[in-house]
């Protein structure tokens, strides 16, 4: 959820729901800049709803400062609420575009005016995970929790499968691009987790410095985070100074005493994550996330999806 200031300006605030692409948006607003919400609504939602941020099947959620209800109770907000996404094609859309400026917008812009938006929420009713392959992604896969070869000493997974939700495999695909240029190739050790594959984790290391805690959740069972490294152009992987999932200190990103050649490794791969859209965490060189994963649900599909466990 993403905490805006007083002032803030509409540039900033486009920008920050351009970074959120559309899966889950959740905006704590003042009066001062309810303004900027609107104006987001109209230029972009307004003008094509195809064109806009979100994705097929997702819908605005607003909630007013007067109401803990869902859409509050500020009218027009139900209305506005629930403006449908269609397939990318102006005709599918327009019966659902004309509604929405003939009716919610002129609604909206008269709650705007009298009342401040707590949130503004921006979701799908079912997250989408998509397949990383080298074929399709231009990607190494060494998946160590399908193996023994991790921390815990036994496979956790019983296939294969790198998985990630679109924003994330969005970004993935310019970092894909972006080692490319650099004559690197991305190599990952992990993308989504199951909550139960995380528990198998916590329960090996209950540390809450390496391994999310179970209440929490991992932003890995979210979709939106990914373990990897960089690899050069005969296959072998950078030297990072430390293995993947190596929890000591000299795993964290900026860590003191490490080689030159190591801290310039780590600087290449956190540039090329970061020009692509993701965030790192302190304590671990190999993990990257997109911004604002927090406030994403968990996805369970460990029973269903094609992510086993042993």
């Amino acid at each position: 959820m993403y905490q805006l200031a007083r002032g803030d300006t509409f540039a900033r605030v486009a920008q920050r729901i351009a970074a959120a692409d559309g899966v889950f948006l959740g905006i704590q607003s003042t009066r001062a800049i309810s303004n900027a919400f609107y104006s987001y609504l109209k230029s972009s939602v307004a003008t094509c709803v195809h064109r806009s941020l979100l994705p097929v099947g997702a819908r605005l959620r607003l909630r007013s400062a007067a109401s803990e209800n869902r859409c509050g109770s500020v009218p027009g907000f139900a209305c506005a609420a629930h403006l449908p996404v269609q397939p990318a094609d102006c005709v599918d859309c327009r019966a659902a575009l004309l509604h929405y400026r003939q009716t919610c917008r002129a609604q909206l812009r008269v709650a705007m005016r009298t009342r401040s938006i707590r949130s503004l929420t921006i979701m799908t009713d079912t997250p989408h995970l998509i397949h990383i392959t080298p074929e399709t992604h231009g990607v190494e896969l060494d998946l160590v929790y399908a193996t023994d070869r991790n921390f815990t000493g036994k496979a956790i997974y019983k296939d294969a499968h790198a998985l990630l939700l679109a924003p994330a495999e969005a970004r993935l695909r310019k970092a894909v691009e972006l080692a490319e240029s650099a004559g690197m190739k991305l190599r990952i050790f992990d993308a989504y987790r199951p909550p139960q594959a995380q528990k198998v984790l916590w329960d090996f290391l209950p540390d809450p410095t390496y391994i999310a805690e179970l209440g929490r959740g991992s932003n890995h069972s979210r979709g939106t985070a990914l373990d990897l490294t960089l690899i050069d152009s005969n296959g072998e992987a950078l030297d990072m100074g430390t293995g993947f999932d190596a929890m000591i200190k000299e795993s964290e990103h900026f860590h003191h005493g490490l080689p030159q050649h190591v801290q310039r490794n780590r600087l290449l791969l956190l540039g090329i994550m970061h020009a692509a859209g993701f965030t790192h965490i302190p304590s671990e060189w190999w993990h990257y996330e997109i911004p604002g994963s927090r406030s994403l649900p968990i996805i369970d599909n460990s029973e269903s999806g094609p992510l086993k466990l042993m």
